[in-house]
C-alpha cells in the first residue's frame, strides 16, 4: 500500500508569505522600540528605572524579537523547499 500525501499549494504559499510578512513586521517593531528607547534616553523616563528599561529594550527585548523574526524566515524557507519537493514529486507521478 502506498502512502498518499495531500497538500494545498495555495494555502502553503499563503502561509509562506505570512511568515515572511510577520518577520518583516517584527523587524519594524524593533525599529519602533529603538525609537522608544531613544525617547527614554532623552529624558522621557528619568532615573535608574528609565535607564534599566532602556537597557532591557535594547538588549533583551529586541534580541528576542529578532530571534523570532529569524525563526519565521527559517520556517518560510523550509516550507518553500518542502512545497517545491512536493510539486516535483507530484509532477513525476503524472
Amino acid at each position: 500500500m502506498t502512502a498518499k500525501i495531500q497538500f494545498k499549494e495555495n494555502e502553503m504559499r499563503t502561509a509562506i508569505a505570512q511568515m515572511r510578512r510577520g518577520a518583516k513586521e517584527l523587524r519594524e517593531c524593533i525599529h519602533q522600540t529603538q525609537s522608544f528607547a531613544g525617547l527614554i534616553e532623552k529624558g522621557a523616563l528619568v532615573g535608574e528605572g528609565g535607564t534599566q528599561f532602556q537597557t532591557i529594550i535594547k538588549s533583551t527585548l529586541n534580541s528576542k524579537i529578532e530571534d523570532i523574526a529569524q525563526k519565521l524566515e527559517e520556517q518560510a524557507r523550509f516550507a518553500e523547499i518542502e512545497l517545491e519537493q512536493l510539486l516535483k514529486a507530484a509532477s513525476q507521478l503524472r
